[in-house]
């Protein structure tokens, strides 16, 4: 038996409640309305009252009406009047609730890969000392060592190299005897 999984964000939006019904009267586009589009640059913002709470909806089409047989909306703010009336939500705060998360993704996801690019990169490099190391061990006859470092799973650094340098130079004059 084959058992095909389909996604549909329509059929996800209806269930979780985003559905446009005969509770909801969309409201002719006001002035305050044409001026948030223009400065949210989005087209797709409109206003509806709610007749169950008597509220009125600043609204975003995620499905409208003229491609769905059931649109569906999503919510961005409510008012207890109509815009047109006073009832008006502040410009800034409209800006803040429509702005595109896009641009902010970008960069995150950019500083994302630039992270695990520079660790790849370091990886690389520790593999490519280890490798070194390895041949090395290899030509002065220490066989048993080198396949003990290639086949380890601790990556080959320099980073205790530093650490040797400053003991190294730390007993530079000094007399170390035994006994």
């Amino acid at each position: 038996m084959n058992i095909e999984v389909l996604y549909s964000p329509y059929e996800e939006a209806l269930n979780t409640g985003l559905l446009l019904c005969e509770e909801h009267k969309i409201l002719p586009e006001s002035m305050w309305l044409a001026h948030i589009k223009r400065e949210t640059k989005r087209k797709n913002l409109f206003v509806y009252r709610h007749a169950y709470t008597d509220k009125y909806v600043l609204a975003h089409w995620i499905f409208p009406p003229w491609e769905v047989d059931k649109p569906i909306c999503l919510e961005l703010d409510t008012m207890d009047k109509a815009p047109d009336r006073g009832g008006w939500i502040p410009t800034q705060e409209v800006k803040f609730r429509c702005k595109a998360i896009d641009p902010e993704q970008k960069i995150i996801e950019k500083q994302l890969r630039e992270v695990n690019q520079a660790k790849r990169e370091e990886r690389e490099e520790q593999l490519g000392r280890r490798n070194e190391q390895v041949a090395n061990l290899r030509r002065k006859g220490k066989h048993k060592e080198a396949s003990i470092l290639d086949h380890s799973k601790v990556h080959y650094s320099d980073e205790d190299s530093e650490l040797k340098e400053s003991l190294r130079n730390i007993t530079k004059n000094k007399t170390i005897t035994h006994g």
